[in-house]
């Protein structure tokens, strides 16, 4: 959705995702190598899977 390059994202790393089935890709991770995000990569069915915190503003580039 965001395309290449790095965004900053409201993440608590005391749990991970450890196995991603095999229909899904991982498509963000974290500087410590946590799955951030995993989609499926099939055009005919959307879904993606994160694991930060929207809720959260403190990553906001106006609240950095």
């Amino acid at each position: 959705m965001y395309g290449p390059g790095e965004i900053r994202v409201n993440s608590q790393h005391h749990m991970a995702v450890n196995y991603i089935s095999k229909m899904f890709v991982v498509s963000a991770t974290a500087p410590d190598g946590a799955v951030e995000a995993i989609e499926v990569p099939d055009e005919e069915w959307f879904c993606v899977g994160v694991q930060w915190h929207p809720q959260n503003h403190s990553a906001d580039e106006n609240n950095a």
